[in-house]
């Protein structure tokens, strides 16, 4: 990820797609909070990007996943919020 970041920048989207994936086997390992805090960066990444424009697909789909994992995880404020951010335009 360190590399990632030194090569492509910090707003790259080789950096969100390596983010997302991390944030994926956090989750798969049951490390909720740091897959939660990976597609947060992932949402916040592109949502700076786009400076306030629609959501993109990425971004949806990391809002999405937001909800599902704090579903699964039995945390119902994070999950309202990643729904917000999900429906957010």
């Amino acid at each position: 990820m360190a590399l990632n970041r030194r090569v492509f920048g910090t707003e790259h989207s080789e950096v969100a797609i390596t983010l997302n994936n991390l944030a994926l086997v956090s989750r798969d390992k049951g490390d909720y909070a740091a897959a939660n805090a990976l597609f947060a960066e992932v949402h916040d990444m592109d949502r700076e990007f786009l400076r306030g424009r629609r959501l993109t697909p990425t971004q949806h789909a990391a809002a999405e996943r937001g909800v599902a994992l704090c579903e699964a995880w039995g945390k119902t404020q994070p999950a309202a919020e990643w729904q917000e951010k999900a429906t957010a335009k």
